[in-house]
């Protein structure tokens, strides 16, 4: 697919610059990491699913909550701003 792209001149999604696997940003399919990685690049916009997940009364994943990812990668973002 890349291959077609490059010969019809297109670039590829800039996601593929930070995850391998295009598609729905909260994809319940996607692994915890891509998730992360949306979180730390996109921290207001994740949010948004983390109230709506709240608000609807279910988890994002079976026993997953967007939350608890949400705050460990706040946690992680918080160490590194500390580092520097």
């Amino acid at each position: 697919m890349f291959e077609w792209g490059k010969k019809l001149g297109l670039d590829a999604h800039p996601c593929y610059g930070y995850i391998q696997r295009c598609s729905c940003m909260m994809c319940i399919f996607a692994k915890d990491d891509q998730i992360a990685e949306n979180i730390i690049r996109y921290p207001e916009l994740m949010h948004e699913y983390v109230l709506a997940e709240q608000k609807l009364g279910h988890t994002w994943k079976n026993r997953r909550a967007i939350a608890d990812l949400y705050e460990e990668c706040l946690d992680i973002s918080d160490l590194e701003a500390q580092e520097q």
